[in-house]
């Protein structure tokens, strides 16, 4: 059943916008910067209780777990090469389908997420120049995540390549060449995307319950991805040579931690 091409035309804008909207929306949400957070059991999620209504911690676990299990099912070779025989798509129109269902879900974890309890581990809000200070390393951990993400494929990730094709063709400044990349931050650790993520996970002014929950579940979801998933992936496409970057870079997501 195949999918026709001006449709993932489309399909590829509405991804790159859903993508940069989700991943933007849910950092104003760890910061607080939207209606409803997890720093008050007063304000509840835009679209609660759309999931669980009677158990604020079942609810959200449910919308963390949703993210996690759908990254971890559709990024394994075998299932994306069956959805693709499936659907008569290539690789780039799966990204582009995979891009849309995570920004879908990392949008419902922002507006379905209910608060949990008053208590806090931490807060810093008393302390106003401190509270900058702590939310502006927390935007710069996203910021620098992404940057590390674009340094090895511009528009893979929020499945935009087919709108880049659409709109530039075969000019070349929007691709990146082919290979392992091991220069600039790759050089200090092997997953900088995935350390700034959990940085920006942790850097909060306000540490209530629920952040905490988010905070540890995608902090061990994204360690035993990488080093379960990832990392053999990585070996199986680059063989000697990701072997060999391994010895030269020990880090694997967090620096001086092996």
């Amino acid at each position: 059943m195949a999918v026709s091409t001006s449709l993932f035309v489309l399909l590829s804008f509405i991804s790159s916008g859903l993508s940069g909207v989700s991943m933007v929306y849910f950092v104003l949400f760890l910061l607080d910067w939207v209606p409803h957070s997890f720093s008050s059991v007063s304000r509840v999620g835009v679209l609660s209780p759309v999931i669980v209504s009677w158990s604020p911690l079942l609810n959200n676990l449910v919308l963390v777990s949703l993210f996690c299990l759908f990254h971890s099912l559709l990024a394994r070779p075998s299932i994306k090469a069956a959805i693709n025989s499936t659907l008569g798509t290539v690789d780039k129109q799966f990204s582009t389908i995979f891009a849309i269902t995570a920004s879908v879900l990392l949008l419902l974890i922002s507006l379905c997420w209910q608060p949990m309890t008053h208590i806090t581990l931490w807060s810093v809000e008393r302390w106003p120049l401190l509270q900058a200070i702590v939310k502006s390393v927390c935007v710069l951990s996203w910021l620098l995540g992404g940057l590390a993400v674009l340094s090895i494929n511009r528009f893979q990730l929020c499945g935009g390549e087919i709108m880049a094709e659409f709109l530039f063709g075969e000019q070349k400044w929007f691709r990146v060449q082919g290979g392992l990349v091991t220069s600039g931050v790759y050089g200090l650790v092997r997953h900088p995307a995935m350390f700034f993520l959990i940085l920006g996970l942790w850097i909060t002014p306000v540490m209530s319950i629920g952040h905490l929950l988010i905070a540890v579940f995608m902090t061990a979801y994204v360690t035993l991805a990488v080093h379960y998933f990832e990392e053999p992936q990585l070996i199986k496409e680059f063989g000697d040579n990701y072997k060999t970057y391994m010895k030269k870079v020990p880090y694997q997501v967090i620096p001086c931690i092996k």
